[in-house]
């Protein structure tokens, strides 16, 4: 099955965000996939295809590396772009607060990965990490410059946040969804830390966006 590990978007921050955003589709060029608020999510690792027999196992790991974790504190950043602005693939929005915490939990999301059995370049472990929400997909290049430009002029975009409780292990089966987008079926929960740990070096001491 199709798997990734991720912090989901509480549905009163999506829906808050979702009202910040609302006018931009109207300003983006034809062609742009919009992603839905009730999608929106921070991934941590894309394990692709697991066989069933190894999902028990990864989802232990993962158990145990979000439970050795204090809950970090998340905000609403800038937009931004996977590509060049002329031409970007992804349009995103990205996220600020307690990175630190969030690299190494990613870090530990990959090799949970690897020590089950899988591979690929999504769990390489160096792989940057970018925190963001993806917004909108377009399967040739878009001229974003004038949607960026429309959101550094509206107020209330960065600011927006939460602390997250948890992190989930999702199932995503391709073209199942609304509109033939993917469906995602949470199968596991897996809770953070409030106390943290002895020698906890990730506690942040910014909360908010930077």
């Amino acid at each position: 099955m199709r798997l990734f590990a991720a912090i989901a978007v509480p549905a009163e921050v999506a829906a808050a965000l979702g009202e910040v955003i609302r006018p931009l589709p109207a300003m983006a060029p034809a062609g742009l996939r919009w992603t839905s608020p009730d999608d929106w999510h921070l991934t941590l690792a894309f394990y692709r295809q697991v066989p069933d027999d190894r999902v028990p196992d990864l989802q232990v790991r993962l158990a145990r590396a979000v439970a050795r974790r204090t809950a970090p504190t998340l905000a609403v950043g800038p937009l931004g772009t996977f590509g060049p602005t002329r031409a970007a693939r992804v349009l995103w929005v990205g996220l600020e607060g307690d990175l630190h915490l969030l690299r190494s939990l990613a870090a530990s999301a990959r090799a949970a990965g690897r020590r089950v059995g899988l591979d690929g370049a999504d769990l390489a472990p160096r792989r940057p990490f970018r925190p963001h929400l993806t917004l909108a997909r377009a399967r040739s290049g878009a001229d974003l410059r004038g949607v960026l430009a429309a959101a550094t002029a509206r107020p209330g975009l960065p600011g927006l946040g939460w602390q997250a409780d948890e992190a989930v292990l999702v199932r995503s089966d391709l073209g199942q969804g609304p509109g033939g987008a993917a469906r995602h079926t949470v199968l596991a929960r897996l809770p953070f830390s409030r106390r943290g740990w002895a020698g906890e070096a990730e506690r942040s001491t910014h909360a908010g966006p930077r």
